[in-house]
């Protein structure tokens, strides 16, 4: 299905609209920030050289809060709200409107990524392979995202499917050293392949495009498989507007 630019950019503007008065919303976005500052202005961890963990630990929390708990609110709270029956009266496709909330939502994940960046201060030279590979491990965990939006029947509902999902994609990073079931478990996670490679990058100077690191990519690129398909899956047998 061809997906229409001008109609996009009309519902982009409507969703930024609709999350500038949306509290929930704005607490989402900004507890990365905040723990950030935490760890590393507040209650700051480790020395200059440890500066990579506070980064990669917020910036996990960026990937996995932003895409599953608000773009699934914000998909519910349509749903709830019956808008895509006044939408596609209007011409506008329900891949349309799905496809604009999920570009919302990763522009406002890149604005914190910067932040966090920014906030923790390491070196400039970084910043690209770091934005590189927290948008790639990103687009699979968007496209589960809006998945539990679509099954969801409301936004008290979300919670309820989005919190193990949430914690399967948070937990083993932070705890993969703990034992070896938790390192392979971590290992199949975009997060985690993430982590990895800033760790990489940062401690052992590997560059981003390594061989060594080819493995991550294809982690992440294989989670962008799996939400296609879940979504596909989910997409066809709900749909968006299902009650």
């Amino acid at each position: 299905m061809k997906l229409r630019g001008r109609i996009i950019k009309a519902l982009m503007k409507k969703d930024f609209r609709m999350l500038s008065g949306n509290k929930n919303a704005f607490f989402i976005l900004l507890l990365p920030i905040l723990f950030c500052v935490l760890y590393t202005k507040v209650l700051p961890i480790g020395d200059q050289a440890g500066q990579i963990y506070p980064l990669a630990l917020c910036e996990v929390l960026n990937l996995v809060c932003a895409p599953i708990s608000l773009l699934s609110m914000m998909v519910a709270e349509e749903k709830e709200k019956n808008t895509l029956r006044t939408l596609i009266m209007s011409d506008v496709r329900a891949m349309e409107f799905l496809a604009s909330k999920m570009f919302v939502v990763l522009l406002l994940m890149e604005v914190v990524s910067v932040a966090n960046f920014l906030i923790v201060g390491i070196g400039m030279k970084y910043f690209a392979g770091y934005l590189l590979i927290s948008t790639l491990a990103s687009i699979g965990i968007l496209f589960l995202g809006a998945s539990v939006g679509i099954m969801s029947e409301n936004q008290m509902s979300t919670g309820t499917i989005s919190t193990p999902l949430m914690l399967l994609l948070m937990l083993p990073p932070m705890f993969a050293g703990m034992n070896n079931v938790l390192e392979k478990i971590a290992f199949c996670l975009p997060t985690n392949a993430f982590v990895e490679i800033m760790n990489r990058e940062y401690y052992q100077k590997a560059a981003f495009l390594s061989g060594s690191n080819l493995k991550y990519y294809a982690v992440c690129l294989v989670w962008i498989l799996i939400g296609i398909v879940v979504f596909n899956i989910i997409y066809k047998k709900r749909g968006v507007d299902s009650q």
